[in-house]
């Protein structure tokens, strides 16, 4: 992931791109690739993959490689949409989200970046936007009693959550997830 930042990071800042730096439409799929993959070894690890169970897995290793994540996905959708990157990016944060202890808590940067992920739904599809869902169902659950959040980070979500509703009428799943979403959304 740090070389996926590295690389995009030099195309997005517009700087003359070393001819052995692959172009985003080359970079890109292999991004949502490792995601995925990342994604994959995590859940098949499990609860191995906790830092309650101590070392290795460490609550300080899980909030660095979220950040890592939150950074690569952030850049890559600075520098060309894509919604495989989007969509693999918003499962890998769910994954890594569920693995945080229960008393941690959310940055502003997860929060920012639900946001931001729930905003892009409307250029995207069915797919993306049922991994949205569940990352701000995480969010939501992620943030306790959701004080430090504030009023306007709900009224956002439920916003975004009725307009996805409304994208999608006709995708019984996405209807049925938005509507539980809603009610998480003003817990």
């Amino acid at each position: 992931v740090p070389c996926c930042l590295q690389d995009l990071g030099h195309v997005g800042s517009g700087e003359a791109v070393d001819e052995d730096i692959p172009p985003p439409t080359v970079s890109l799929p292999k991004l949502a690739a490792l995601l995925r993959v990342f994604s994959t070894v995590v859940r098949c690890i499990g609860q191995r993959f906790n830092p309650i169970r101590g070392p290795p897995i460490t609550q300080a290793y899980v909030s660095d490689v979220l950040n890592r994540v939150l950074a690569c996905v952030s850049t890559a959708k600075q520098v060309l949409f894509s919604e495989p990157v989007l969509t693999a990016g918003n499962e890998c944060v769910c994954v890594l989200l569920v693995s945080l202890e229960p008393s941690a808590r959310l940055t502003d940067a997860v929060i920012t970046y639900g946001l931001d992920q729930l905003d892009a739904c409307r250029a995207c599809g069915p797919e993306y936007s049922l991994a949205v869902l569940s990352l701000i169902t995480l969010v939501r659950i992620g943030s306790k009693t959701g004080l430090h959040t504030g009023e306007n980070w709900f009224i956002q979500v439920r916003t975004g959550l009725k307009r996805l509703g409304r994208m999608f009428p006709q995708t019984e799943q996405i209807s049925g997830l938005v509507s539980r979403s809603l009610n998480v959304a003003s817990m």
